[in-house]
């Protein structure tokens, strides 16, 4: 889960919790600049997020010569994040904390307190950004993990069934894990298993469960054919690999099937949607030792 400070530091706005800074003043209401919060549209809701809350909204970010900035609508999707303790008065933390379920606002911050020294190109001292956010729901922690638990288990199940339908009309069988990954080892191989803290160097092809191949380091297509190597267990890829590589020998070849938890998730990658179960042909080249390294 974002908290707001983080989102804001992914979106170059770090500064903005990180300054005793003030501009402006809270007001529900108003049209003109000084005012910090103008409320566009009113929801039908009457409860307000508070610190802790997780919100669901949506974002418009302009600079004071209205050139936007980002626009969620368009780059991201819907986002959340957790309403954290206010860095300083009136901070955005606080101002959404005015807003109902529903609610539009625009919430003026100036480039100082949002920037400091640290002044990107399209910001001028003594100006100011302007936040054009949409209060699309909000939740308390638990609730929200409550709720994110009983959606990831339902796309969990929903991803057992589509993989292992797609098993039963190729007719194939593999050895199933714990958390939903199935594996299987056509070509064994003569080498070390691959464990977690090894590098590992490996050939693959990826592809979606309608048979359309995304990437791979085979295909002249995707113009990267080295072998690609990584530190297997540090997250440097999604968890499935992580993972399933876990079952493979150096040398050896096979399929794993990932359920689109342990892949992208929610999360659209290029080619692959959300909540795709994704299949990787693997010929895992090369093993190196992390207890070897280190002699």
């Amino acid at each position: 889960m974002l908290s707001l400070r983080t989102l804001i530091f992914s979106l170059v706005i770090f500064p903005l919790l990180q300054t005793n800074a003030v501009w402006g003043k809270s007001l529900l209401g108003g049209i003109k600049n000084k005012h910090s919060l103008i409320l566009l549209k009113r929801g039908e809701d009457s409860l307000h997020p508070k610190q802790g809350n997780i919100i669901y909204y949506q974002l418009i970010l302009k600079n004071f010569k209205d050139t936007v900035i980002f626009d969620t609508h368009k780059e991201f999707g819907m986002q959340q994040l957790t309403i954290e303790k206010p860095g300083f008065k009136n901070d955005l933390n606080e101002q959404l904390c005015f807003l109902h379920k529903g609610d539009s606002a625009l919430i003026f911050i100036s480039c100082d307190s949002l920037y400091g020294k640290y002044m990107p190109q399209f910001a001028r001292p003594k100006k100011y950004m302007k936040f054009y956010i949409t209060l699309i729901d909000f939740m308390s922690k638990a609730d929200w993990e409550l709720k994110t638990k009983t959606e990831f288990q339902a796309q969990a199940n929903k991803d057992s069934i589509l993989i292992d339908n797609y098993l039963a009309q190729k007719n194939r069988k593999c050895i199933g894990t714990n958390n939903g990954l199935r594996y299987f080892v056509n070509k064994p191989g003569t080498g070390a298993m691959a464990k977690t803290g090894d590098t590992v160097w490996v050939n693959y092809t990826g592809r979606l469960l309608d048979g359309t191949i995304f990437d791979s380091n085979t295909d002249a297509r995707f113009g990267h054919p080295e072998p690609f190597h990584f530190i297997l267990g540090k997250g440097n890829v999604i968890k499935g690999w992580d993972q399933g590589l876990l079952y493979f020998a150096e040398g050896s070849e096979g399929q794993i099937y990932i359920p689109s938890g342990l892949a992208y998730g929610k999360r659209s990658s290029g080619p692959i949607p959300s909540n795709a179960c994704l299949i990787f042909d693997i010929s895992l080249i090369k093993v190196k030792s992390s207890i070897n390294s280190k002699k």
